[in-house]
């Protein structure tokens, strides 16, 4: 598991130097996440300890209102758990998916787009 150090003078300039919420958000995931950003698919929930979760919020809500900060947080934000130390963010690999570069598929996640919408997600078969 990676971590990387962060404390509230990290978070604050990142916080105060975006132009909106959601990008204070990537670029917290970026002090963790230090790979191409751009063939990143999806990413599960860094890990933070409540301490540093409750650091974050208080100085995102210091900038954005609490409802907006919180219903970002519950959907893109931080899992926070209690055995992890404070002033860190931990991401494991396997949180990160990268974008498929295999032509076979993408050409069929372009077919699920046009058929359904959306990509089908491949972990609904592992439930």
């Amino acid at each position: 598991m990676r971590k990387i150090k962060i404390d509230k003078f990290i978070v604050a300039n990142i916080v105060n130097d975006s132009e909106n919420l959601p990008d204070a958000l990537v670029e917290l995931y970026k002090l963790a996440i230090n790979i191409d950003w751009d063939n990143i698919e999806k990413i599960k929930h860094p890990i933070v300890s409540r301490n540093t979760a409750i650091m974050i919020m208080d100085i995102i809500t210091e900038k954005y209102d609490r409802v907006t900060a919180n219903m970002l947080w519950l959907n893109k934000g931080f899992s926070s758990k209690d055995d992890v130390q404070d002033n860190y963010i931990y991401i494991n690999d396997n949180m990160i998916v990268m974008k498929s570069t295999d032509p076979i598929t993408e050409m069929f996640a372009q077919k699920e787009v046009e058929e359904f919408g959306e990509p089908i997600d491949p972990d609904i078969f592992h439930e």
